[in-house]
């Protein structure tokens, strides 16, 4: 398990990229300058510790539920190590008492665009499906085995299919169009990529393979027919 895109955003976002502990409320963020990005220097704390014999990690929480929004904390990187180092002092109670008594003062003090959070929120889960469903992670050895002689698993080829079905039912803040945008130009090569595979596949146990493509031509040594399908493919691009 880890955190989420989702969570990160949450997490941020109503805390106002500050530290939540009581009186710092240090920000998180240093501006970009004119030659470098923004510098991150916060510190995504755990309430009760990743692990069991971490800070407060006896503390009866699943293990799945650790990198969960509730029970993370943001902090610089001071009072993130006070707040470990000093477990019993700053026990489950009291942290989970810092971070609501903190994103309440954000809410009434700062003047936060809630509609842009939440609309940054919805994004990110849209993202993590995408990522999921395209197994963005692993994306050069999947998409080799698309072009290749390898078998395309089938559960990765069931998974990619639900992708155009899911941003097509998405409902779109029209936030950030480009983004957008691109998910959907994904969408639509995703669909012309699909009917020319379901053309030349050959199922397998445990999986699909593409040989069948490649054997027509190999096969025939057809030089008309490559040169017309050549052709054909110049005046598409064109």
């Amino acid at each position: 398990m880890s955190i989420t895109l989702k969570t990160h955003k949450m997490l941020w976002g109503r805390s106002g990229n500050m530290c939540a502990f009581p009186d710092c409320k240090q920000i998180l963020v240093a501006d970009e300058t004119s030659t470098d990005d923004p510098s991150v220097v916060g510190e995504e704390a755990h309430i009760v510790g990743r692990k069991k014999g971490g800070p407060r990690g006896k503390f009866p929480l699943d293990t799945e539920k650790r990198d969960f929004y509730g029970n993370l904390i943001l902090m610089c990187s001071i009072h993130h190590k006070i707040i470990d180092d000093q477990e019993i002092e700053y026990n489950v109670e009291t942290l989970q008492g810092f971070k609501k008594q903190h994103e309440t003062w954000v809410k009434q003090n700062l003047a936060l665009d809630n509609k842009k959070q939440k609309d940054d929120e919805l994004y990110a889960t849209y993202i993590e499906k995408f990522i999921e469903h395209t197994n963005l992670h692993n994306w050069n050895n999947w998409t080799s085995f698309l072009i290749g002689s390898d078998v395309f698993p089938k559960d990765e080829f069931e998974s990619l299919k639900k992708l155009p079905d899911y941003i097509v039912s998405r409902v779109w803040p029209s936030r950030y169009p480009k983004l957008e945008m691109s998910l959907i130009n994904f969408k639509n090569i995703l669909n012309d990529l699909m009917k020319v595979f379901h053309e030349y596949i050959e199922e397998r146990g445990d999986g699909y393979q593409t040989n069948k493509f490649y054997k027509q031509y190999n096969e025939t040594g057809d030089q008309k027919l490559i040169a017309k399908m050549v052709a054909k493919y110049d005046i598409i691009l064109n």
